[in-house]
């Protein structure tokens, strides 16, 4: 373990390994590159004693695990931006970049990070007195790099900066792209005490990065878990987005014997580790959007009706996620609690419901945990339709609608007043469960009415930013001939009775070597 001085400063760290791969260490000669800089001194704020040991023990531990730390201290407003300019030029696409911060922060339309010279008497716009957190993610992007991480702990407290701006600590994150993972020291609009010791959240952060065989994900959750034990639940550090990144890799996984010649194809199951079964999807292509023969029902953010293509097979969950494996989830690896229970299932105590009530926040933690994601709007139409172009309805047509989907009312096999448990219904072409009614399943995108217009061809991602996130497939009280159109689009903030999810697995080794079981082939 590394020693932490008494003495600190202000620190920013960025880091880029060369590949993705799955771990920093699993390709020969990876390019790992750390930028540190560290402010121990602001002109006219208060000095941050705790991040010059933060900025040691990162550094210590980086050159650890194999990287090139290039430290700097003390930048204002121009070194800062010329130090992070300069180091952005060397990028180059399919990356992995890692951003840590530590120094004070602001909030005023985006978030920012203060430089040395920063006066809080200074007239003026944040924009113009610090650097933006969206502005480095935008330069990012512009790299076109695998992933984008950043670590930043910038909610240390200072009443200047309050008075100044009238808000404490830093806004919620921006960046619930699919290759961007966000955590921030505390809940949005919370601070953190100044101390003369090095921050609970870096402590923790270089704890769990020395740990072998925890992927990022993992890293953030054992980080949560330690800073909240350590403050008593004052300070709860606040994450957007995961990623199965290893700074240190599993041990190899044990063999697994596979029928070569037919696994993976069409409708295979596999296990998983979070103890749910996921269908494999080939890639392909389709029409998403509105059906032209339903294009007097179909409302504009339906439209037009665009060829999509999917360039990689995946796994997709065959119903959504149950509850034993939601509450798994819950009590082994964030270690809080459940969310409320509907009214269907009080305590939560009938196996074998999806569970509901989650933000798309913990659907999207839970579902990197498990090794993946949730899937994209595109993702998830291509498999709801799975395979059939210009179907207005899951089914052919209306009259087999009870036995595809739980909606409202009830009739012939559907006699479900609330949500049903998984697997009550029949499944769609691709072998998925619940893919109309049931519970709203949350998507990766957030919600723009007008994303249609201007989408990308292939494998769309959804706006760079919303409000609110995109959920499909209709539920236990949906209007049929409204809400299980495949091409209906829905949006949500924060939880409900009526909405779940179910998760994304990419098709990869690492995710079949994490499979234990396999069927259907």
């Amino acid at each position: 373990m590394l020693p932490w001085p008494a003495k600190a400063a202000s620190l920013f760290l960025f880091i880029c390994p060369l590949g993705i791969g799955l771990w920093g260490q699993s390709a020969p000669g990876p390019r790992l590159k750390a930028l540190v800089i560290g402010n121990a001194r602001y002109r006219f704020l208060p000095p941050i004693p705790a991040a010059r040991a933060g900025a040691d023990a990162m550094s210590g531990v980086l050159g650890d695990l194999h990287f090139d730390v290039v430290s700097k201290r003390d930048l204002t407003s121009e070194s800062l931006s010329k130090a992070i300019q300069g180091f952005i030029q060397d990028l180059r696409p399919d990356e992995v970049c890692l951003v840590y911060y530590s120094g004070y922060g602001i909030q005023e339309t985006d978030n920012y990070l203060v430089p040395t010279d920063f006066d809080p008497q200074v007239k003026g716009k944040a924009y113009g007195l610090a650097y933006a957190v969206g502005r480095l993610q935008n330069l990012l992007d512009d790299k076109k790099l695998a992933l984008k991480i950043f670590f930043i702990e910038a909610g240390w407290e200072s009443d200047r900066l309050e008075q100044r701006f009238g808000a404490r600590g830093l806004a919620s994150p921006q960046g619930d792209q699919a290759d961007t993972v966000l955590v921030f020291d505390a809940a949005p609009n919370k601070v953190v005490p100044v101390s003369g010791e090095i921050g609970s959240f870096t402590r923790a952060l270089v704890g769990a990065l020395q740990k072998p065989g925890l992927n990022l994900t993992e890293i953030v959750q054992e980080v949560q878990k330690e800073v909240s034990a350590a403050s008593r639940g004052e300070q709860q550090p606040y994450p957007v987005g995961g990623a199965s990144f290893y700074f240190i890799p599993p041990p190899p996984p044990k063999p697994v014997i596979v029928l070569k010649d037919i696994w993976p194809k069409q409708g295979s199951v596999a296990w998983n580790k979070d103890h749910q079964e996921y269908v494999y999807i080939p890639k392909g292509s389709f029409l998403m959007g509105c059906v032209p023969s339903a294009e007097r029902d179909c409302e504009d953010n339906e439209k037009p009706q665009h060829p999509v293509e999917i360039n990689e097979p995946f796994w997709l969950g065959e119903t959504e996620v149950e509850v034993e494996a939601y509450r798994y989830f819950v009590k082994q690896v964030i270690h809080g609690k459940m969310p409320k229970a509907p009214m269907w299932d009080g305590g939560w105590k009938v196996p074998g419901y999806p569970i509901v009530y989650v933000t798309w926040e913990e659907a999207q933690s839970y579902c990197a945990w498990a090794g993946g994601r949730l899937p994209t709007e595109a993702e998830w139409e291509y498999a709801a339709r799975a395979g059939s172009d210009n179907q207005v309805f899951p089914f052919p047509d209306m009259k087999q609608s009870r036995a595809r989907a739980n909606f409202l009312g009830k009739a012939g096999y559907d006699q479900y007043e609330g949500a049903a448990p998984v697997k009550k219904f029949d499944p769609n072409n691709f072998g998925l469960f619940d893919m109309a009614g049931n519970v709203w399943e949350w998507v990766q995108d957030f919600y723009s009415p007008l994303y249609y217009k201007d989408s990308p061809n292939a494998d769309p991602r959804g706006p760079a930013s919303g409000k609110a996130h995109v959920a499909r497939g209709g539920s236990y009280d949906s209007d049929p001939v409204k809400h299980l159109r495949l091409s209906y689009r829905a949006h949500f903030e924060g939880s409900a009775n009526h909405v779940g999810f179910r998760c994304l697995l990419p098709d990869t080794p690492e995710t079949r070597s994490q499979f234990n079981k396999r069927a259907g082939q």
